[in-house]
């Protein structure tokens, strides 16, 4: 059995995402008599590895059959294994991105520099400066957040600087091409302002010098200047961009650079967002981080999203963002979270909201652990209002879940997260929703609709009246498979107090097949009213109501058509929950 056999049949080991290693290599040049010419030095990404072979992913094309040195991290023991080999075979990905076989033999006392007599002259020395500043990049707080599948390809990117004392790095008013990051020494950031020079800041090990020119395309807002010699690394702007063209993870960088400024700065200017001052984080999902602000002028407290730039710069998540922000701008209901503004920046997009003051009906449930029917009712009425205002206008949320709900102080109900929401009627293909909350429809990627919302509150009401959801969800799989197969069990099973017709409503908004749930909102909103009256909450402080007054001036040739307009306003506010009393007044004389 040849080598390469043994080495595919031998037990490989799956790198974490992708492990961090260094490729030294030497390829063959034609009419070179030179060992020490054209030596390459790149980082890499490993993908798996075993005793005699390794995967790895390179910047590069690897010369077939040439002696490589491969210096694998490993990241518990914070040192670097080291190995000596051949490559086997190479095959390109994509422009730019090559997947490559190694043949290895780990020579653990093998100098670095090895039998290749690599001499590390240009243009590769500044990797072999990074390899050596290795622990500076993996511990620097910026990068944290970085996948390790990623990361190598960053490093790859990198270029050292170094400036003496008093040298000026950068001048207000000159192209930004790149970023740097300070590993040795402090520098002063120094402005013009109407002839004269004035110190801003001081800037040391860790900082980042002119990223914001970078994000925003402007040129260079002031002077960077050497207090002592300085050693940074300079981030080339068309490098970096080709960089995150291959691997899109490298975005989550811009994200941290953004969030760094917005939450760290002690400056207004450098926190602000178009008309808003950024103040603070108040959390993070899966594609968005949300800051308390104000209003610069105004001093009106709002909250500000913020798309991270791993979806902001994917096309059709951005298209997505946007919508959301254009849809609910035209929403103005009570029960719906109110948009103000929206700004593009720093690469980015930004929705600006009202800020909200309460707990979401997530947090309220671990507290409480289960609600009463009658504030169940209270709060669903609430929640199928908003629902019946967004369906009017062709808008399916999609991810009706406790955290997507949140309780105002004064039991008002606010629907947040329109982020999924789409037109009624299109298809569902990327299986979105929260899956513990998810209809089958969605998890099948079929078209989604009103009764889709319905599904997925119906199983929110089954957590709020239960204080659990209707299938355990340990197993994902098992549970997707219940729910595509089962109806959900009757919550009365479980809950003793709950009335019959409540438990008729939530089994009947979760019901499997579409055609047998509340074919829209308004039949919900009735059969809730109608659990309301039962339970007396009409009567009760739950359920609060206000009474507003209209006064209408008409002649008597006009009563046929007022008539006309009060029938079709009484059927609309009955929809809707609205109770309508009439009175008439005769002779009454107007201007």
């Amino acid at each position: 059995m040849s080598r390469a056999e043994e080495n595919r049949k031998a037990e490989r080991f799956e790198d974490d995402e992708s492990g961090i290693g260094v490729a030294l290599w030497q390829p063959e040049l034609e009419g070179s008599n030179s060992s020490k010419i054209d030596q390459r030095c790149r980082f890499i990404g490993i993908h798996n590895h075993s005793e005699g072979g390794m995967m790895v992913e390179s910047p590069e094309e690897l010369d077939s059959n040439a002696p490589v040195i491969i210096k694998r991290y490993l990241p518990d023991e914070n040192q670097w294994e080291i190995y000596e080999g051949e490559i086997a075979w190479s095959r390109t990905v994509e422009d730019g991105v090559w997947q490559i076989g190694l043949q290895v033999r780990p020579e653990a006392d093998m100098p670095f520099e090895s039998d290749l007599t690599l001499n590390y002259q240009e243009p590769d020395s500044y990797h072999i400066g990074v390899i050596e500043n290795f622990d500076f990049f993996i511990n620097l707080p910026l990068l944290q957040y970085l996948p390790r599948k990623t990361f190598w390809a960053l490093l790859n990117c990198l270029v050292p600087v170094e400036i003496e004392s008093g040298s000026k790095l950068l001048n207000q008013g000159d192209e930004a091409k790149s970023l740097f990051i300070i590993e040795k020494g402090r520098g002063r950031v120094r402005v013009d302002k109407n002839g004269e020079e004035f110190t801003i800041a001081q800037l040391g090990p860790h900082d980042l010098v002119g990223e914001m020119a970078v994000l925003t395309g402007e040129p260079r807002n002031a002077h960077f200047t050497a207090m002592e010699d300085m050693l940074l690394w300079e981030l080339d702007k068309d490098k970096f961009e080709l960089a995150m063209a291959r691997y899109p993870d490298l975005r989550t960088f811009l994200t941290e650079l953004v969030s760094r400024r917005l939450e760290n700065s002690s400056t207004s200017a450098d926190r602000q967002v178009g008309k808003y001052i950024a103040k603070h984080k108040l959390g993070a999902g899966a594609w968005a981080i949300v800051y308390q602000g104000v209003h610069g002028s105004l001093n009106k407290t709002v909250a500000i999203k913020m798309l991270k730039h791993q979806m902001a710069m994917d096309e059709e998540f951005s298209s997505k963002f946007l919508r959301e922000a254009e849809i609910i701008a035209n929403i103005n209901h009570p029960n719906i979270v109110h948009v103000y503004d929206i700004e593009d920046l720093y690469a980015t997009h930004f929705i600006v909201m009202e800020y909200l003051e309460g707990e979401s009906l997530e947090q309220l449930l671990k507290r409480v652990g289960r609600l009463t029917p009658e504030l169940t009712v209270h709060y669903l009425l609430q929640i199928c209002s908003g629902l019946d205002h967004a369906h009017q206008l062709g808008i399916i949320h999609q991810d009706i879940k406790p955290d997507n709900i949140l309780i105002q102080k004064d039991d008002t109900i606010k629907i947040l997260d329109f982020g999924l929401a789409c037109p009624t009627g299109s298809e569902n293909f990327e299986m979105e929703g929260t899956i513990q909350y998810m209809s089958p429809e969605q998890i099948d990627s079929y078209p989604v609709d009103a009764r889709t919302d319905i599904y997925c509150m119906g199983i929110t009401a089954f957590e709020m009246i239960a204080g659990q959801r209707p299938y355990p969800d340990d197993d994902l799989q098992v549970m997707m498979d219940k729910r595509l197969e089962e109806d959900i069990p009757d919550p009365a099973e479980t809950i003793k107090d709950i009335p019959e017709r409540l438990s008729r409503f939530i089994r009947k908004a979760c019901a499997r097949e579409k055609e047998e749930r509340f074919q829209n909102v308004r039949e919900a909103i009735a059969e809730l009213e109608i659990c309301a009256e039962e339970m007396g909450l009409f009567e009760s402080e739950i359920v609060r109501r206000h009474m507003s007054s209209l006064f209408l001036f008409y002649t008597e040739e006009q009563r046929t058509i007022l008539a006309e307009l009060l029938d079709e306003f009484s059927d609309r506010a009955a929809q809707s929950g609205i109770r309508m009393q009439l009175a008439d007044f005769e002779n009454i004389t107007s201007d």
